[in-house]
């Protein structure tokens, strides 16, 4: 399939707060059918010197009338063009579900074509890359019963499952989205350099603490995984939490840069 997408960097990376001398940049990768208010109100609870770099996907928000990608290698090819102005100083990636899954294909794209990598790569919610799903895939469920499985995965407003416009508006963008996590398929490359954390939910049936650690084998340096109260969508159960520790994680790199 073509896509017939501007690859204007000001399309693709929304910067709330410039931050004209920051020490590292972070780039937040959204979940399938997620758009950059998932991240909006991030940015208070973070570090100063962090530039916070939202990453708006076509199919949602004001560039939802774009077509949503299917193929995660035109996504990752589009990006590296995107993001390669954005590399001349340190910064890392975080990506929770859907996210985790593009920036870690991105991390390995940008060092395919020696490329500055990240620092750090966060991610959230998704196994690890090289693990095949328990679970058959959500795009080709019928709608009512694809309705009831973003109900459970609880990251979705009730207010806007229960409104049929809403939802025939958002359906398009959410199953392509997942039909490109679900066609994935993962190839062998060595390891990355940059250290690894992976966050997850307890309660989160879809992903397991033991997919999640799996993610180790793909760093050469330190990998960390902190499992927290909630599911699928504990950033949003366990907020407070989650982003203190992540305001942690990100203040040790950042000491670790100087």
């Amino acid at each position: 399939m073509k896509y017939a997408h501007m690859l204007q960097p000001e399309q693709w990376i929304v910067i709330p707060k410039p931050v004209s001398h920051a020490k590292l940049r972070l780039f937040c990768f959204p979940h399938a059918g997620g758009g950059i208010a998932s991240f909006s109100q991030w940015i208070q609870h973070l570090p100063t010197d962090i530039e916070v770099c939202l990453i708006l996907l076509p199919g949602r928000e004001n560039r939802f009338k774009e077509t949503t990608y299917t193929d995660i290698n035109l996504l990752i090819h589009d990006l590296g063009e995107v993001l390669s102005g954005y590399l001349d100083r340190p910064y890392a990636f975080y990506g929770h579900s859907m996210g985790a899954l593009v920036s870690f294909e991105l991390a390995r794209y940008l060092r395919r074509n020696q490329r500055p990598g990240p620092s750090h790569l966060f991610n959230s919610a998704h196994r690890a890359p090289q693990l095949i799903s328990r679970f058959p895939p959500l795009h080709k469920l019928p709608s009512e019963k694809f309705l009831d499985t973003l109900r459970q995965l609880q990251g979705t407003p009730d207010e806007i499952l229960n409104n049929h416009e809403m939802m025939e508006l958002m359906y398009p963008t959410l199953q392509r989205d997942l039909q490109l996590c679900e066609n994935y398929e993962y190839s062998p490359e060595p390891p990355l350099q940059c250290p690894i954390t992976t966050y997850g939910g307890l309660k989160d049936h879809r992903t397991l603490p033991e997919e999640l650690e799996d993610w180790g084998i793909h760093t050469y340096a330190a990998f960390q995984l902190h499992l927290l109260e909630g599911g699928h969508f504990f950033i949003q159960d366990s907020k407070e939490v989650f982003l203190k520790m992540f305001h942690q994680e990100l203040t040790q790199l950042l000491f670790a840069l100087r």
